[in-house]
C-alpha cells in the first residue's frame, strides 16, 4: 500500500475456528494494554497499536463506511441527536398549539357544563302546541340569554335560560333539521371548530411521525455505521423513542394542567401556547378528548402502514 494511503482496518480469514480463537486470545482487547504489553515488532509498522476483534459477517459489513473512525462516528451521532431533539421539539410545539386551540374552543363551547337531556326537558320549554319546537318568544329569549346575561328589555336571564338554546340546537342538529341552521349557526360553528381542532391534533401527530421516519432514515445513514445490523438497530431505536415521545408523552403533557409550569411561563411569549391543558388527571373528559386523539392517530397510522405495504 502506498505511504499516502491511510489504513482504516483489515479483515483476516483463518482456515479453522481454533486459529481464530487463538488469535483473539493472544491479542489484548484494549489499545492501552496493547501499548503496554505488546512488543514493537508485533505492532503495525512497529508503532501503531491494533484493536483486534471478531469481525461481523461479510454480507453485514458496509465497506464504504469503514474509513470513518470511532471519534468521527461519535461526533456524527451527537449531531444526529441534536437534530432528533429539534424535530421532537417542533412536534411538541405543534401539538401544544393544536391542544391549546382545542381547549380554547372547549371552554367557549362549555362542553364540560353541557346540560343533560333531563335538565333540558325540565328547565326549557322545547315544545310548541304539543310538537317539538320553540315559540317565537322563546327563540328570541333563548338566543339573547345564550350570548348575554341580560335580555333586550333589561331583565336578567335565569341560569337555565342561558343553555336552553344549546339544548334546542343540539337536538335540532341530531334530528338533521336544516331549517334551523341560521338559528343554531353559532353552536354549529363551535362544534365544527371543536371537532376540527381535535382532528388537527391527530393530523399533527401523524405528520410529525411521518417526518420522524423520513429524518431518522437520513440521520441514521449519516452516522456511518460499519455494519447494516448496527444501522438497523439505531434506526429502530430512533423510531421507537421518537414516535413514543411524540405520540404519547407530548400529547399527554400538552393537555395536562400543570400550574407551576404555567406560572413559570406567565408573562412570556409562550404563555398562551405551552402547558395550557385543563386535565389534572385521567378524567372521563380526558378519555373523550386526549384518549380519543391517541387511539385515532394510532389506528390511522396502522391503516397507512398497511396501505403502504399494499402499494409497494
Amino acid at each position: 500500500m502506498a505511504d499516502n494511503k491511510r489504513v482504516v482496518g483489515a479483515f483476516i480469514t483463518f482456515k479453522d475456528e481454533g486459529a481464530k480463537q487463538a488469535c483473539l486470545r493472544a491479542q489484548p482487547h484494549s489499545r492501552m494494554r496493547h501499548w503496554l504489553t505488546v512488543k514493537p515488532e508485533h505492532k503495525l509498522r512497529g508503532r501503531y497499536a491494533m484493536l483486534v476483534m471478531e469481525a461481523p459477517e461479510p454480507s453485514d459489513v458496509q465497506y464504504e463506511n469503514m474509513e470513518h473512525s470511532g471519534l468521527d462516528r461519535f461526533m456524527r451521532a451527537c449531531l444526529v441527536s441534536v437534530c432528533s431533539y429539534f424535530c421532537l421539539a417542533v412536534g411538541f410545539v405543534l401539538i401544544s398549539l393544536a391542544s391549546t386551540t382545542a381547549n380554547t374552543v372547549k371552554n367557549q363551547l362549555g362542553s364540560d357544563s353541557t346540560p343533560s337531556t333531563q335538565q333540558c326537558s325540565t328547565a326549557c320549554d322545547l315544545y310548541c302546541n304539543g310538537t317539538w319546537g320553540l315559540t317565537t318568544m322563546d327563540r328570541d329569549v333563548y338566543a339573547q340569554c345564550a350570548s348575554s346575561d341580560v335580555m333586550a328589555n333589561g331583565t336578567l336571564c335565569a341560569a337555565e335560560q342561558q343553555y336552553c338554546q344549546r339544548c334546542y340546537c343540539n337536538e335540532a342538529i341530531a334530528k338533521g333539521m336544516v331549517r334551523e341552521f341560521r338559528y343554531c349557526k353559532d353552536t354549529i360553528k363551535l362544534l365544527l371548530l371543536q371537532t376540527s381542532s381535535q382532528g388537527m391534533i391527530v393530523v399533527v401527530i401523524l405528520l410529525i411521525n411521518s417526518l420522524l421516519v423520513f429524518t431518522s432514515r437520513r440521520l441514521t445513514s449519516f452516522e456511518k455505521h460499519h455494519t447494516r445490523s448496527a444501522e438497523a438497530r439505531s434506526l429502530a431505536q430512533k423510531l421507537f423513542l421518537g414516535q413514543f415521545l411524540n405520540s404519547a408523552l407530548s400529547t399527554i403533557i400538552a393537555n395536562a394542567h400543570v400550574p407551576f409550569l404555567q406560572q413559570l411561563l406567565n408573562g412570556t411569549a409562550a404563555d398562551k401556547i405551552f402547558f395550557q391543558g385543563i386535565y389534572t388527571d385521567l378524567t372521563p373528559g380526558w378519555y373523550k378528548v386526549v384518549g380519543r386523539s391517541l387511539v385515532v392517530s394510532q389506528f390511522v397510522a396502522a391503516l397507512l402502514r398497511a396501505f403502504n405495504l399494499l402499494v409497494r
